[in-house]
């Protein structure tokens, strides 16, 4: 290391050209680099946190939990659902099929069986 850092100091022509080298070689990375203002991406899953303040992970899971499985149960274009009821609160992950756009799955679907009103409002405002 210091020998190549003598080199540059006895030679600051070569070191002049090795960062003229570096500089045309990030301008190209550059240029070549694949850039977009809006990249495209697909959700295979989603997450949906329902609070429920002051309740204790049963009354979660009878009052949200349940009703959200029973909702989601059969709909078509859902891969996998998992739910998790905690105090003060109910989270569930639901993962699609890439067969189905996740939107077209869930308006199609879930209004029509779940009575759960903000879930449905949420849908609605999609």
């Amino acid at each position: 290391m210091k020998q190549t850092l003598a080199a540059f100091a006895r030679n600051t022509v070569f070191a002049n050209i090795v960062l003229v080298l570096i500089f045309v070689a990030g301008f190209i990375a550059s240029a070549n680099m694949i850039r977009e203002t809006f990249p495209e991406f697909s959700l295979d899953m989603i997450t949906i946190s329902v609070p429920y303040p002051g309740a204790d992970p049963e009354e979660v899971e009878e009052g949200i939990s349940r009703k959200i499985e029973e909702a989601i149960e059969g709909v078509e274009g859902i891969k996998q659902y998992t739910t998790e009821s905690s105090e003060g609160g109910g989270t569930a992950n639901i993962g699609f099929s890439k067969t189905m756009p996740w939107t077209m799955c869930l308006t199609k679907s879930v209004p029509r069986s779940m009575p759960f009103q903000p879930f449905r409002w949420m849908l609605k405002n999609l």
